[in-house]
């Protein structure tokens, strides 16, 4: 997850997880299936991104599950993803 990949038609792309939390799948390329978007983020797992914290957030168009990459490691949820999406 998270490399580059190149699809048939020539294009690049950021290699999405297989599939969501219940098992929709994610097929690289294809917004029909998700949908990619910048999370910022303060916890130990965005901190370890190069230069800009935060996660890859991918949303399942079938169920709305929402994936991060890297996964937000913030234990108290007050300063991660969990945090700003009531969790």
């Amino acid at each position: 997850m998270g490399d580059m990949i190149q699809l048939e038609d020539g294009s690049w792309v950021t290699r999405p997880p297989e599939h969501c939390a219940n098992g929709h799948p994610f097929r690289p390329g294809d917004i029909r299936t998700y949908s990619e978007a910048w999370f910022g983020c303060w916890c130990d797992g965005a901190q370890s991104r190069d230069k800009r914290p935060g996660h890859t957030q991918y949303t399942c168009k079938r169920c709305d599950a929402v994936t991060l990459v890297p996964a937000c490691t913030d234990p108290s949820l007050k300063v991660g993803w969990a945090a700003s999406h009531g969790g």
